[in-house]
C-alpha cells in the first residue's frame, strides 16, 4: 500500500476512534459527534477524498474505492495508530465496511 494519508484533525483522550462523514461533508460535518465522544476516545476525523481540505491533488485513479480505502488506513497509521474503532455516516459506514475488507487489522469495530 503506498496510498498517502489524507487531511485529518485529532482530538480527545483514550482508545482510537475514526469518524468518516457522509458525501458532500467534512470534518467539521462530525464535530458534534466528535465532542460526545472525545472523552472516551481519541478521536480521529479525517477529511475524505475530494471533500474538505482532501479536494485536489488526487493521483490518477486516487478517488476510487479501494484508493479511498487505502488513503483510510495510511490516515490511521499517520494518526499513529495500527487499529481503531470505526463509525461512518452515509458514505462513511461504507467506507468504514471497505476498510473492515480490505484492511480487517486495522479496525477494532
Amino acid at each position: 500500500m503506498n496510498a498517502r494519508p489524507l487531511h485529518f484533525e485529532r482530538r480527545g483522550e483514550g482508545s482510537p476512534l475514526v469518524l468518516l462523514h457522509g458525501f458532500t461533508g467534512s470534518a467539521r460535518s462530525m464535530a458534534s459527534v466528535a465532542a460526545a465522544l472525545e472523552r472516551e476516545h481519541e478521536i480521529t476525523v479525517p477529511d475524505l477524498p475530494g471533500h474538505g481540505r482532501s479536494v485536489g491533488g488526487a493521483e490518477a485513479g486516487g478517488y476510487q474505492f479501494d484508493a479511498c480505502i487505502d488513503a483510510l488506513a495510511a490516515t490511521l497509521h499517520a494518526a499513529g495508530h495500527a487499529r481503531a474503532h470505526w463509525l461512518g455516516y452515509s458514505m462513511g459506514a461504507r467506507l468504514a465496511l471497505g476498510c473492515a475488507v480490505r484492511h480487517p487489522g486495522t479496525v477494532a469495530s
